[in-house]
């Protein structure tokens, strides 16, 4: 048996910490992918390709059931010839195929078709996978295609290189664990960009809107060049926040970062509003905030755009952490 690599065994149980779920796929004989799973860890149950059960199309029976007719047609490819690309096939898994690939820790004796099957496969399953494939070899191609990410590594032939989305130059796995931990370091660098970004739009609008319309109060165009310029300031240093890596796959909406946004300037909007209301009904400041005289004009458009401009520096620490206390993590000292 081929030993694995002393580290592979380390990497799967740290991406099975971060959701990602590991199986193998190997040409070798089933009784050496079941040996070779014990050693570094993946789940029991290998599966060779002669257990796979491929349909003939011209035999399919029209009297099957709907439902089962939908699964099948799931797993229907348009299969791309390994080498030449001259010959196109179909080819149809039985639905019990289909569910023993889903259950399976791994796969042996695969031919380059059942590779590209069973990525297909994963694809599909459950409303539609994220699913990545690593390898070497011309007989791997069609397969990193099909997978959402592609990963060949390192000495892999021209062939594979250029079909996968990632070329490994480091030896082993361990490089697929940091380029998973270091995109979702940057997914949630940009979240906050974007949640901070929209959420102190929010802040500004309903601000400004409320003391305009509600209390005709006007705040001087410098201050308001002042909080946007101050937001790019406090926004460049987002890139380089100790951001916190999500022990889950993300899969992010439109609508809910949008809505999240929303919330939170929302929330500082109210801040700043009941603040101008403590001040304007005499809870708070001195009988110079209720003046109407220049003066008193100008001290409340002061001391309002110091309120909002805090409030704004102080989102940040909301926004980067969205879904825990915002000292639940320890940002950047830049950040500061």
């Amino acid at each position: 048996i081929d030993p694995p690599r002393h580290d592979t065994a380390d990497v799967i149980v740290k991406l099975n910490n971060n959701g990602i779920q590991v199986r193998m796929i190997t040409g070798d004989h089933k009784n050496i992918a079941i040996e070779t799973a014990k050693r570094i860890g993946l789940p029991p149950g290998i599966l060779a390709n002669t257990e796979l059960e491929y349909l003939d199309q011209e035999t399919v029976s029209e009297e099957e059931d709907e439902s089962e007719e939908k699964q099948q047609e799931s797993s229907c490819f348009n299969m791309c010839d390994i080498e030449s690309g001259e010959t196109s096939e179909q080819l149809q898994l039985s639905s019990k195929a289909t569910k023993l690939i889903l259950e399976s820790g791994g796969f042996a004796q695969v031919m380059p078709t059942d590779k590209l099957v069973i990525v297909k496969t994963f694809r599909n399953a459950n409303g539609g996978s994220v699913t990545g494939m690593t390898g070497d070899g011309v007989n791997d191609a069609p397969a990193l295609k099909a997978a959402n990410v592609g990963i060949a590594v390192k000495g892999a032939t021209a062939a594979a290189q250029q079909a996968a989305d990632i070329i490994l130059t480091d030896d082993g796995l361990m490089p697929i664990h940091t380029a998973v931990v270091e995109s979702r370091k940057i997914y949630a660098r940009l979240k906050s960009y974007v949640l901070y970004r929209i959420g102190a739009t929010f802040q500004i609008v309903i601000v400004l809107s409320t003391l305009i319309f509600a209390y005709d109060k006007t705040i001087p165009a410098l201050y308001v060049i002042l909080l946007a310029l101050l937001n790019d300031v406090t926004m460049l240093t987002v890139s380089y926040d100790n951001a916190r890596v999500s022990p889950e796959p993300v899969r992010p909406t439109v609508f809910g970062i949008v809505a999240t946004a929303a919330v939170v300037g929302t929330v500082m909007a109210l801040s700043s509003i009941g603040f101008y209301m403590l001040g304007h009904y005499g809870v708070l400041l001195d009988s110079e905030f209720r003046s109407n005289t220049n003066a008193g004009e100008a001290y409340v458009a002061a001391v309002m755009y110091v309120q909002i401009s805090i409030g704004i520096e102080m989102m940040i620490f909301n926004c980067r952490e969205p879904e825990d206390w915002f000292w639940s993590s320890a940002p950047c000292a830049s950040l500061f």
